[in-house]
């Protein structure tokens, strides 16, 4: 499925460092993933002794990064 970001999750990848190989294998192989509000979800995983949380919600096209945290 596409991933697709938005301009505030853009900002939060380069002011932390965080790639969009990073955000896919988070979504991909999440240590665990929570409901959100309005319809959004944070999956969050561990990559090299750090830990990311995404943001996103899906569509039936598409997947939509929100932010990171």
């Amino acid at each position: 499925m596409k991933t697709v970001y938005s301009d505030h999750a853009l900002k939060r990848m380069k002011q932390r460092g965080i790639t969009e190989l990073e955000i896919q294998h988070v979504l991909s192989h999440p240590s665990y993933v929570k409901k959100s509000f309005e319809g959004r979800k944070e999956a969050v995983g561990n990559i090299q002794n750090r830990t990311i949380k995404v943001v996103f919600f899906e569509t039936e096209n598409y997947i939509k990064v929100v932010t990171l945290i």
